[in-house]
């Protein structure tokens, strides 16, 4: 990952380098349930983790996106 932009105020800076190491750690988890697509469908469910495998296809947005996925 490339530095920051200086003109990012310190104290975001310091929220997303704390993060950052949570997600190297392991300690935060990016894609962890509950995920529920804009229909309301849950896509994983609370205290699930989405599959690496799953990650790429991944074709709907979530609950609260507005839009629709290009087709």
């Amino acid at each position: 990952m490339t530095p920051l932009s200086p003109a990012v105020p310190a104290a975001v800076a310091k929220v997303f380098n704390e993060k950052k190491q949570e997600i190297i750690s392991g300690k935060l988890v990016m894609f962890a349930g509950p995920i529920v697509d804009q229909a309301g469908v849950v896509k994983v469910a609370t205290g699930k983790v989405m599959p690496m495998k799953d990650l790429m296809p991944l074709n709907y947005y979530v609950q609260g996106v507005e839009g629709s996925i290009p087709k």
